[in-house]
């Protein structure tokens, strides 16, 4: 082997091996997961929170002005697909685990159910697993206390979400 040889051979044997000892980030579907941060609606710059600040089963989720403060608007999506509430440790889901356009975003114990397992899309969609509907803001309103439904993906503003890592 010539000495231009082995120079390449050592720089290529250097570079592999300090590939190896990168950090990996966690990927879900091209979006990392993460570990606390608010979800904001793209139509109001409103958080996802839960009604009341509730920690019960069922309790329905609604947009709410953003507080970094409140744990009810801090979430965790996991490598699963489950996206957690701080506060509650509940997971999002859709009520009965009903694939109809319109039904409510609750949260619910983590039962690995797969309503409760979403996909973040590139242009800021949470897509449900198990419908296939997007999440979104009831009628695109702007309002504090509007409910979170599932509806037929459309492209709308009120169904495109950013999370605000914290």
């Amino acid at each position: 082997m010539t000495k231009r040889g082995r120079v390449v051979f050592i720089w290529l044997t250097f570079l592999s091996a300090s590939l190896f000892f990168l950090p990996t980030v966690t990927q879900l579907n091209g979006q990392n997961a993460w570990e606390r941060g608010q979800i904001v609606d793209q139509n109001s710059g409103r958080c996802l929170g839960v009604r009341g600040g509730s920690s019960e089963r069922g309790a329905a989720l609604i947009q709410w002005p953003c507080n970094p403060n409140n744990q009810h608007q801090r979430w965790q999506m996991r490598r699963s697909g489950e996206i957690v509430n701080a506060f509650s440790g509940k997971c999002m889901g859709i009520g009965g685990g009903s694939t109809e356009s319109g039904q409510a975003v609750v949260q619910w114990d983590c039962i690995g159910h797969p309503d409760q397992r979403w996909q973040m899309r590139g242009r800021g969609e949470i897509v449900n697993r198990n419908s296939g509907k997007c999440m979104g803001v009831l009628g695109g309103s702007t309002e504090n206390g509007a409910a979170v439904v599932q509806w037929d993906c459309n492209g709308s503003p009120d169904q495109r979400w950013s999370v605000r890592i914290q």
